[in-house]
């Protein structure tokens, strides 16, 4: 069975990942696999298995107004309808809402092929704009599925779309994790023996870190062997950096910025906080607790409470409620028992979220019978 991903770039992302994982994953059960990617070579950020074709179209860039956006889609939607033509696959998968509208143009009249979409946000929190959000609603009619993260993701394809099917198949956590530049030296942020609170993740609005740092700030003096530690990197550092330097929190809040070995600050780490005001599939949460890390999270529209179960393996906080999120930091950091028993629950993400499990729902959609 061929099988293509089509996608916007394989830049630094969370669905770049997923995409990469994935295909490499099908690649590596024996399905010949294609990742097309709309952008250029030079963007890529993850490694595929070696038995993945890469093929960059280079035909994404600035609009530059309506009209000129108009011709620039109109040319994706002509290069990929071209390389699907030439490769022939059985199944075509857009990565993401606009892939996904694209490949509902390419759609019509193409019986040889089963077209797959996907929504890795929950919609309303990501709006596409007037006019894609339309194209969505109707486009979807072309496609075979559209498959989300999250059960109420899949509720809003269907009540907002006129997708002939939607359906939930989660992101597999992969252990362990890849390696990938830059390779960051961990020693100097766990070398005074203090306990870690890490947070993970792209320093933009929607994750809402100063939240956490005023937070942890204010209760800092209850626990002063623990420090808190920041990594990723993004529009929001040098406020963030500022705000950690008005709080004279230097000496224990940290920001590492971007680091391509997560995996060994997750290892060192005694426990995981997310604060994100909305959230997809948090793919971070996943890789924390397959670490064996209890989280703390705000119980956001979609994500985290598909994940975690609150108060076995983790601690759900209603969003933004900072005075909950300073009572869960307090009640984590102030029993190791409590850390323990849930750090040893978190680890069942490795079964629930396992890559054979999500690949088997993959494939069994590949297969079913109940395709329109």
């Amino acid at each position: 069975m061929k099988i293509t991903f089509i996608i916007s770039s394989i830049g630094p992302g969370g669905a770049e990942r997923v995409c990469c994982n994935l295909a490499s994953y099908l690649a590596a059960s024996g399905y010949a696999v294609t990742i097309v990617s709309l952008g250029y070579p030079e963007q890529d950020a993850y490694e595929v298995h070696k038995s993945v074709s890469l093929i960059h179209l280079r035909v994404t860039g600035i609009a530059g107004g309506f009209f000129n956006g108009l011709l620039n889609n109109l040319r994706r939607v002509l290069a990929v309808k071209e390389v699907i033509l030439k490769i022939r696959p059985d199944i075509c998968i857009g990565m993401m809402a606009n892939t996904s509208v694209l490949l509902g143009i390419c759609a019509i009249g193409d019986t040889k092929t089963l077209y797959f979409g996907t929504e890795h946000t929950y919609p309303p929190n990501f709006p596409l704009g007037r006019i894609w959000n339309l194209l969505r609603k109707v486009l979807y009619y072309n496609l075979d599925a559209v498959v989300s993260l999250t059960v109420k993701g899949s509720n809003w394809v269907r009540l907002h779309t006129f997708a002939k099917r939607s359906l939930v198949i989660p992101n597999a956590v992969r252990m362990p994790l890849p390696i990938q530049r830059p390779i960051t030296d961990v020693t100097p942020y766990f070398s005074d023996g203090r306990n870690v609170v890490l947070c993970v993740g792209r320093l933009v609005p929607e994750k809402q870190f100063d939240l956490i740092v005023s937070a942890f700030a204010s209760i800092h003096l209850h626990f002063i062997s623990w420090k808190l530690l920041i990594v990723g990197d993004g529009p929001l550092h040098d406020d963030l950096r500022l705000q950690i330097n008005d709080l004279s929190a230097s000496s224990y809040i940290t920001l590492a910025g971007r680091v391509g070995n997560v995996g060994e600050f997750y290892e060192r780490s005694s426990l995981f906080v997310l604060s994100s005001r909305f959230e997809g599939f948090p793919n971070v949460l996943t890789e924390a607790m397959a670490h064996g890390l209890p989280v703390i999270s705000f119980d956001c529209d979609t994500g985290p409470r598909d994940i975690i179960r609150d108060k076995i393996d983790g601690i759900l906080v209603r969003l933004n409620d900072i005075e909950g999120l300073k009572t869960a930091l307090l009640e984590m950091m102030g029993c190791e028992t409590t850390r323990r028993k849930m750090g040893h629950s978190a680890k069942d993400v490795l079964k629930r979220f396992s890559e054979a499990s999500v690949a088997e729902k993959w494939e069994t959609l590949f297969r079913s019978k109940n395709l329109p």
